[in-house]
């Protein structure tokens, strides 16, 4: 039987505080020994990915930005859908809002709510680093994103429930992550593994 191994980062593959994956090392190993594609499933941004897929030597596709976008290398598959673009050696596909269209809907939810938030689209790399404990140069590519807005409620009552029936009516979700909220399409990790699954 034929078999796929999926995998979140953060918290998962990787240590939600120190961010290491040594310990996940020799099941890495088998999965590479046994042929056993390893597709990385994760808020992460492509930059992001990119490089630690080098450090682990995969070369399977992988879903980024909580589902917001699917990346394939190149030669993957036999066939591939239509609505795929090409970025790099990989081609993308995403059903996703825009980014600034994303900013303009998080600044409507929140002036609708009358909350205070700060988003990534605001954030310097050393303000992420501050506050996520990543490294300077992580949280700079950890800031150019595509497909979906993580923020944080600075000020204001409304609970996350709340603000995501309040996004569903705009058509957008919202994602709870370790450290911050994310606003994205009505894409979603799940749907991305079963396209990817279809493929």
């Amino acid at each position: 039987m034929f078999q796929i191994f999926f995998t979140d980062l953060d918290g998962t593959l990787l240590d939600h505080r120190s961010y290491d994956y040594s310990p996940a090392r020799p099941a890495l190993n088998q999965l590479k020994q046994e042929h056993v594609p390893l597709i990385l499933s994760t808020s992460k941004t492509a930059a992001e990915i990119i490089p630690f897929r080098l450090e682990i030597d995969n070369q399977d596709p992988f879903i980024v930005e909580n589902g917001g976008g699917i990346f394939i290398p190149e030669g993957y598959f036999s066939s591939i859908p239509l609505e795929t673009r090409q970025v790099d050696h990989f081609l993308s596909i995403s059903h996703a809002p825009s980014y600034l269209q994303l900013q303009e809907s998080l600044a409507r939810l929140a002036d609708q709510h009358n909350l205070k938030v700060e988003s990534f689209a605001e954030m310097t790399p050393s303000r992420l680093s501050e506050i996520s404990g990543l490294t300077v140069d992580h949280a700079q590519l950890s800031l150019q994103r595509e497909f979906d807005l993580p923020f944080q409620i600075l000020e204001g009552t409304l609970n996350a429930s709340q603000l995501d029936e309040a996004a569903h009516k705009l058509g957008l979700r919202l994602t709870q992550g370790g450290r911050f909220l994310h606003l994205g399409g009505d894409a979603n990790k799940g749907q991305a593994v079963t396209q990817l699954l279809e493929l």
